[in-house]
Parts: structure tokens; sequence; C-alpha cells
């Protein structure tokens, strides 16, 4: 099983708070979100590893993407389990169980979509493509 095998749920919130933001601003392009997800990707790799996040200073349709999804996951973050049982793939082993660890490869899953689709179909393929099934 992989990553969306088992923590579907999770990448569904998290684009939807992208999604919110596309919604409430149709200019919004990939690439901010791509840039809002590295800083997301920084927050959480810091708590990861027990230190404070530092502040972030974003441009504000970036501040909003990341200030939307951590939105979020404060929301949901009793549900994501700590005691789950480490996952693996063929291609990857998928061992996080961490709640950070987790949430971190999300917004790997979640990046690595929004670069595809970017490439694919331009500067917002991918809010494009997410928009058809949130």
């Amino acid at each position: 099983m992989g990553l969306g095998d088992t923590h579907l749920d999770l990448l569904q919130n998290i684009e939807m708070g992208l999604k919110m933001v596309f919604d409430s601003d149709r200019n919004l392009k990939d690439a901010e979100v791509i840039k809002s997800l590295d800083a997301l990707i920084r927050h959480y790799r810091s708590l990861t590893t027990g230190r404070m996040p530092k502040d972030v200073d974003l441009p504000p349709k970036e501040q909003l993407v990341f200030d939307s999804v951590l939105q979020i996951l404060e929301l949901r973050e009793d549900m994501i389990g700590e005691e789950e049982k480490p996952r693996k793939r063929f291609s990857r082993a998928f061992t996080t169980t961490s709640k950070e660890g987790i949430i971190l490869a999300c917004f790997r899953k979640i990046q690595n979509s929004a670069k595809f689709w970017t490439k694919e179909h331009g500067q917002q393929g991918y809010l494009n493509y997410i928009s058809n099934f949130l």
C-alpha cells in the first residue's frame, strides 16, 4: 500500500486547503503553491527533529496557502495516528509513523503532483486538476 492508499483523507484535506485559496483568488499559480509547500516542508521538518519552526516570511498569496493548510492540519491534528504500523510499497518504503513524518510525506506527494501538472498543463495546471475532484 502506498501513501495514497493509507492517507487519502489527509492528502484530500491538504488539497482542500489549496483549493480554498484558489477559489478565493483565481490568479493563484501552481508555482506559488509549490513555494508554499516548500515552506510547509521546512516547517514540519523542524518539528520532526524537535526544533521550533522558524517564522515564515512569504509573499501574500503564498502566505495564504501556508496558513490555509496549517489551519486544516490543526483542525484534524488528533485524527492522525502515531500508532499506525509502518507500511511498505514495492518501489519505495513508506515506513513513517510519526504524525509529522506522515504530513511531510503527503506534502512531498502533493508537491510532485503540482510539478507534474504544471509541466503538463501550464501555470495553473495542478490547481485546475484538483478543482475537478474537490
